[in-house]
């Protein structure tokens, strides 16, 4: 878990600072060259101050500079040189306090810079210390954003039932390590010369977690906004205190309707991922079409996401919908979904729907095989339905179970061969030999997961890019209000788009079947929300 905050900078800068000016101070006492006195004129020699009093008041003059340092500034990549500063300023100034003979050039140039440096990390810390008000973009300082970076941050479930999405930070991350590394349009590293720095933390996939990290990341890491945190049930409970402390939530990754819709009662808000509905919808339809008389059995999430997507399948399914001979809640904090298997085996269903978090859907598919049921037909949600986790399913005991499921996608697949040689696949894929752990693994780049962190964390960087040099965090909201931008990530033809009446980003779709290993396209793409 990364630890880039202010409490750690601080500390570092207390003991860099105070070890470096209690071992540098008296020796640089003891070799400083004497000044040419005039005749009757007396100082205290510079090397009589070399003793273990000079060493305490200078170690903790910069132990005290070094340790605001950090704490305003957080981890920045020009920190290092502040400290130095600050160790310089306290040695000579102690020096100088003692003595007042210190050459002109060497105190009063070193005052005035550590001077600058203190009231600069006042500027680019506090939040409005400095700052114009503006009454349409309120201040120009904004939290989280100095000179040099920007620091945003977000909750993932690293451990507990849905680690399996644990990866998707860590893929945010070898993006942002490659943008930090590469020049952008302005000829500067990073966006608009600042390094992102990005801070997250496990919450199990647990609202009360997430609530509680979410305060961590404002309060005391001080992000500029909060980026991609993961589910739905987390989104939903950490959106009120976001909104109520106008700190933008940004790509919550979850596909509940409400993150799109109720844009104008949370303005703070800004969905990215595709919404459950219109997923849910596409299935209806494609049933209603192709397996018309069929009984429909559904496992789903008990939680606004599986609510979201049952309800979109029932739309599709329009009179259809009758055929539903079973729904089977499952909790997520359950061991597996025996129970819900069994008893749709039993309603006698032959079209299966998956609505499930990998870890679930992996299990059913393998249950269902240890029942000696196999459907007719299996669809199983995008969220889970991705060729990495239907091998694993398959190894875990499903076999070819697997075989013909329907899912959607919206973005292109790292595994499937036909994008092999696709300039945006290529881009992906050295970036996560060069920033991911084990990320020349081929296994590791055929995770869609991981391509999902890398596609989400470039959509950021983009809507970044558009809110201009000087962001702030209503003029980031702007940006994601009135969007037109491709993605060379997601699909062709599937442009990130938002309007004054739609707020839904991503709106199109394509439905795949699973065969031999990967997935093939079996329709074109789908525009549930229409294209504009």
């Amino acid at each position: 878990m990364p630890a880039d905050n202010a409490l750690i900078a601080a500390g570092i800068g207390v003991i860099f600072c105070g070890v470096a000016a209690y071992l540098v101070g008296p020796w640089l006492m003891r070799n400083i060259p004497e000044p040419v006195l005039d005749e009757g004129e007396t100082k205290t020699p510079y090397a009589a101050l070399a003793g273990r009093r000079a060493a305490y008041w200078c170690g903790g003059l910069a132990a005290v500079a070094g340790g605001l340092l950090g704490w305003m500034l957080g981890m920045d990549v020009v920190l290092p040189a502040w400290f130095l500063l600050a160790v310089a300023g306290a040695v000579l100034g102690y020096i100088d306090a003692r003595t007042r003979y210190l050459p002109s050039v060497i105190i009063w140039p070193s005052y005035l810079v550590v001077g600058l440096a203190l009231l600069g990390a006042l500027a680019l810390s506090i939040p409005g210390a400095f700052a114009k008000s503006d009454s349409t973009v309120g201040t120009t300082a904004a939290p989280g954003v100095t000179a040099g970076s920007i620091k945003i941050g977000g909750t993932f479930p690293l451990t507990g039932a849905a680690s399996l999405y644990g990866t998707i930070p860590a893929a945010m991350r070898a993006y942002f390590s490659y943008v930090n590394a590469t020049k952008g349009p302005d000829g500067k590293r990073g966006v608009f010369g600042r390094q992102i720095n990005w801070v997250y933390y496990d919450d199990v996939y647990n609202p009360a977690n997430s609530i509680q990290l979410t305060r961590r990341l404002v309060q005391q890491d001080r992000v500029f906004a909060v980026v991609g945190s993961l589910g739905t049930e987390v989104n939903l409970a950490i959106r009120p205190y976001l909104n109520a402390a106008k700190v933008p939530q940004l790509f919550p990754a979850s596909g509940a309707e409400t993150f799109a819709r109720d844009w104008k009662r949370f303005p703070w808000t800004n969905a990215w991922f595709p919404d459950y509905v219109s997923e849910g919808l596409i299935y209806g339809r494609h049933i209603r079409q192709n397996h018309a008389d069929a009984k429909i059995g559904v496992i789903y999430q008990n939680d606004d996401y599986g609510k979201d997507m049952v309800y979109g399948l029932k739309v599709g399914l329009g009179k259809g919908k009758s055929n539903i001979v079973s729904e089977q809640p499952y909790e997520v904090t359950s061991t597996d979904p025996r129970s819900q298997i069994a008893r749709l085996r039993a309603s006698g269903a032959t079209v299966l729907v998956i609505i499930l978090t990998p870890r679930a859907t992996i299990q059913s598919y393998a249950i269902a095989r240890a029942l000696n049921w196999k459907p007719t037909q299996i669809y199983t949600n995008q969220v889970s339905g991705t060729d990495t986790f239907l091998t694993t399913a398959r190894a875990a005991g499903a076999g070819d179970l697997v075989d013909g499921t329907i899912s959607i996608q919206y973005q292109k697949d790292p595994a499937n061969p036909a994008w092999a040689n696709d300039p945006a696949v290529k881009l992906y894929r050295t970036i996560m030999s060069r920033y991911f752990p084990n990320g020349s693994n081929p296994a590791v780049q055929a995770n869609g997961i991981n391509y999902y962190g890398v596609s989400v964390a470039s959509s950021f960087v983009q809507l970044l890019r558009k809110a201009g040099p000087n962001p702030t965090r209503d003029g980031i909201l702007r940006a994601a209000r009135s969007w037109n931008q491709v993605s060379p990530f997601l699909l062709p033809n599937n442009p990130q788009r938002t309007t004054a009446k739609n707020q839904f980003p991503i709106r199109g779709f394509r439905m795949v079947r699973f065969n031999g290993g990967t997935f093939s396209f079996i329709s074109p793409m789908i525009y549930p929300r229409g294209q504009t």
